[in-house]
């Protein structure tokens, strides 16, 4: 008589060896993802800064044109296209060495004012 054949291992029940294995396909899969997504950010980061780079430039040349246009002022950056419009030549502003003479002179007629009231101040408080 022939021997009736074994059946097989239910194909559901997992080896120790199968589940080792598939935890180590699950890892290997997360960090190939990882690294191709570390990847993706070195290739991308020059670029991204360059980016960067331009937006800082660029917001530099709007800041300085933005600065009063001043003869000898080397901030400011001459605006063409403002200046080919007008029929008349604008008029001359002052000199910065002007303004700042005035300043001077302002701050110094303005400081005795400021002491005299500091003293008179103190003066009224203390004599009581």
């Amino acid at each position: 008589m022939i021997p009736k054949r074994r059946k097989p291992a239910q194909k559901n029940a997992e080896s120790p060896l199968d589940a080792k294995m598939r935890e180590i396909a699950e890892r290997e899969a997360k960090n190939k993802a990882a690294m191709d997504e570390c990847e993706k950010v070195i290739k991308e980061g020059p670029l991204l800064a360059e980016q960067i780079a331009k937006a800082k430039r660029d917001e530099l040349i709007n800041r300085a044109s933005r600065t009063e246009m001043r003869r000898g002022n080397r901030a400011a950056l001459p605006d063409h296209w403002r200046l080919e419009g007008q029929t008349a030549a604008p008029s001359r502003q002052r000199s910065l060495r002007a303004e700042r003479r005035q300043g001077r002179l302002l701050f110094f007629a303005l400081l005795p004012v400021a002491v005299a009231l500091g003293y008179y101040v103190y003066y009224t408080i203390t004599h009581f």
